[in-house]
């Protein structure tokens, strides 16, 4: 997430909730086991995941797929330590 300013070793603080706006950035698990930060849209049926990284291509999940994510909320804050 390094294109929005966030570096290894931030601290995100999240506010939980199932719900989100267009544009997005929030925590999300992937198929159980994988936590990310992404910005995340409805797009007609689907859920897009987009990275900050343009080197990462978007992953979309179908209404189908939906049941591999779970939204835990929305980024509101980061915290950094500076050594």
């Amino acid at each position: 997430m390094i294109g929005d300013g966030i570096l290894d070793g931030d601290l995100a603080l999240i506010q939980q909730t199932p719900t989100f706006n267009n544009g997005d950035i929030c925590a999300i698990v992937i198929n159980g086991d994988e936590g990310t930060l992404k910005h995340i849209s409805r797009k007609h049926q689907s859920i897009v995941l987009t990275a900050s990284n343009p080197s990462y291509p978007p992953r979309i999940f179908t209404e189908e797929d939906c049941n591999q994510i779970n939204i835990i909320g929305k980024l509101v804050e980061i915290k950094r330590n500076y050594k």
